[in-house]
């Protein structure tokens, strides 16, 4: 597949994140609950696809230094950088906390440059700047103090922490997450296997530390109870499903086919899909300037697709 390709599946990546986190942060669970259980049912749902792909043979790759990065990408992007993501989402609510992890762009090309020697070109740091002043003035024409759901609240200092946490752990899972893609194409694994299995070993490797984690601190019990709440499973699985399942899928299929910094920039266009859920669901007016960042981020994203 061609670059084009892998630009594309990373705005898929940013469209399922977009409909997730407004998904996720109508969720009434503790934050490290909701990553435990969106990665459960996400790893269950590869596990399946894969199975059904293989024919009942071995459904995974057994490389030892392909599962050590991806582990350490799991780790890192999809336990701490999502609980994160998560806990900021419950505060500061689905734009602002968006806004902040827009950083990882930048981030990604740094990691990019540091781990995988990808210079990114001039072009491409204008399409990255083009698309990130966009996103900016989308997210910052309002306050977004009414898309918070108001539960689990916190001070607006800490949420913007968690938020910049999350920026850094999603940039650096990126890179690693590359890294082990790279090490299963050494393997002689199929291209078109690559990013499905890779996107399943993190997912197993984060339930694996998101139970660990809830065991140690007890509070394992505590997040089933809240996930058998009224109405939670009605949130929670099609929100898995759009932003940890094809999300996760499409965003390892990004790093897979174009350079981090490119792919990062893509994914991070996720506030300009927000616009019409906030409109559709939250019922909520956008003024012309979220527009005209709307405009921006377009055409930062043609920079990127077509330079």
């Amino acid at each position: 597949m061609s670059s084009l390709a892998g630009d594309l599946f990373a705005l898929g990546a940013a469209l399922c994140w977009a409909v997730g986190s407004l998904l996720f942060s109508r969720v009434r669970v503790a934050a490290p609950g909701i990553n435990l259980c969106k990665n459960t049912i996400s790893a269950v749902l590869l596990l399946i696809l894969i199975a059904s792909l293989h024919g009942g043979r071995r459904i995974l790759p057994t490389d030892g230094e392909a599962w050590g990065w991806l582990s350490i990408s799991a780790a890192c992007g999809l336990v701490i950088g999502d609980t994160c993501h998560f806990r900021s989402l419950q505060i500061l609510g689905p734009r602002r906390c968006v806004v902040l992890e827009t950083l990882a762009p930048p981030l990604g090309a740094l990691f990019g440059w540091f781990f995988l020697a990808e210079r990114p070109s001039a072009w491409l740091w204008l399409g990255m700047a083009v698309t990130m002043a966009g996103i900016m003035v989308v997210i910052l024409e309002r306050t977004g103090a009414a898309e918070a759901p108001g539960h689990f609240p916190g001070s607006t200092a800490r949420g913007v922490l968690l938020g910049l946490t999350a920026a850094l752990c999603q940039a650096l899972g990126a890179a690693w997450s590359k890294l082990g893609i790279l090490r299963l194409a050494e393997t002689g694994l199929p291209e078109s296997r690559q990013a499905l299995e890779a996107s399943c070993m993190r997912l197993l490797v984060a339930v694996a530390l998101g139970l660990l984690i809830g065991r140690l601190r007890g509070q394992l019990g505590g997040w089933i109870v809240q996930l058998k709440a009224a109405g939670t499973l009605r949130l929670m699985i099609p929100a898995a499903i759009t932003g940890t399942f094809l999300g996760v899928w499409f965003s390892m299929l990004a790093f897979q086919y174009t350079s981090i910094a490119e792919a990062t920039t893509l994914t991070a266009t996720s506030p300009i899909f927000v616009i019409p859920l906030v409109i559709l669901v939250l019922r909520q007016r956008v003024a012309w300037t979220g527009i005209l960042g709307a405009v921006l981020a377009v055409i930062g994203v043609a920079i990127l697709c077509w330079r």
